[in-house]
């Protein structure tokens, strides 16, 4: 996941004298330092986004017309950064994401009404992303699993200066572009 890319990113940004000297004081950690919850452009395509905005937003037709215009472009081939946006896993993602943008999209209703589609397409695009998501214990059996952390026999944490540093950073994918997006 690159999720643990994330945690070994900040763990290595902090000083070792600074990291957390417990289990329950390192998932606390993980939680509270966006490693458990990691926003992922790219994840959800923007066609999939309006194909899933279009059914969250059948129970609230005033919004629901402002992403009608988009909905013959959504039915175009999908392109995702996953390899296979029929997943069920795909599917849930932008779900999600179609969640996230109905509440924003209700908070900003009479401004995108007002917008050019240009500039529609730019904010349908901002909220084309996914989150991958892995519970605090599962990410902390992850880089024991990869030998960054052990637990030492009094309990407490001891780091792998190398294996924190060997680890690569994740490599996330820039946001659509509104001219990638599929949706003119």
């Amino acid at each position: 996941t690159p999720n643990i890319g994330f945690a070994a990113a900040r763990l290595r940004s902090i000083a070792p004298t600074q990291r957390p000297k417990t289990h329950d004081k390192l998932l606390f950690w993980l939680r509270h330092h966006g490693c458990c919850k990691v926003k992922m452009p790219q994840l959800v395509s923007p066609q999939s986004l309006v194909q899933a905005l279009l059914q969250v937003l059948e129970i609230r037709p005033d919004l629901h017309q402002l992403v009608v215009p988009y909905a013959a472009a959504a039915k175009s081939p999908l392109i995702c950064g996953q390899p296979k946006e029929d997943s069920e896993s795909a599917k849930e993602q932008a779900t999600h994401a179609a969640c996230r943008a109905a509440c924003r999209l209700a908070g900003v209703a009479s401004w995108f009404r007002s917008q050019t589609s240009r500039v529609q397409i730019i904010w349908l695009c901002s909220q084309a992303y996914g989150v991958a998501s892995i519970k605090a214990e599962a990410l902390v059996d992850e880089l024991v699993a990869y030998d960054m952390i052990s637990m030492s026999k009094s309990g407490g944490l001891l780091y792998s200066e190398p294996q924190l540093q060997s680890f690569p950073a994740p490599k996330l994918a820039r946001p659509w572009e509104p001219s990638s997006s599929r949706l003119y």
